[in-house]
């Protein structure tokens, strides 16, 4: 009976070399995978593309703030405005009249260029990365 024992082993092992075998379709399906990763790295530059494309208002804010070059609300806007410490002066859509006219009289007097943000106070806000609004923003010389 010992003998008979000894057999059946064998034939198990013969099996496993059949399941090795198996294994073998699988590795064309990683090859399809990797095929499609290739796909969304095409679709990921395109977006990045469509990102790059500011606004030139935007650039000069960004790059303002970058260099630490950026006032931020309608006080020391206008404190700097008049010590004459600006060159160029950005603000929201939903300003008020009363500060506009201001505005407008002291950038007069002393010739600094006046640009409106496309976008109300909030959004300027959160574009200069703050978390409140903002009706006037300068760059300073």
């Amino acid at each position: 009976m010992a003998a008979k024992n000894t057999k059946k082993p064998a034939k198990a092992k013969k099996v496993n070399k059949k399941t090795t075998k198996r294994v073998k379709p699988e590795v064309t399906k990683t090859k399809a995978v990797k095929k499609t990763v290739t796909k969304t790295k095409s679709v990921k530059t395109a977006k990045k593309t469509i990102k790059t494309k500011a606004n030139p208002i935007e650039q000069k804010i960004k790059n303002a703030q970058k260099n630490q070059n950026l006032v931020i609300g309608t006080r020391t806007v206008i404190k700097s405005i008049k010590k004459g410490l600006v060159t160029s002066v950005f603000h929201a859509t939903n300003v008020p009249e009363n500060l506009l006219k201001d505005l407008d009289y002291y950038v007069e007097i002393s010739g600094i260029d006046v640009e409106k943000f496309n976008g109300n106070s909030a959004q300027l806000g959160e574009f200069c990365g703050k978390p409140f609004k903002i009706l006037l923003t300068a760059i300073k010389k």
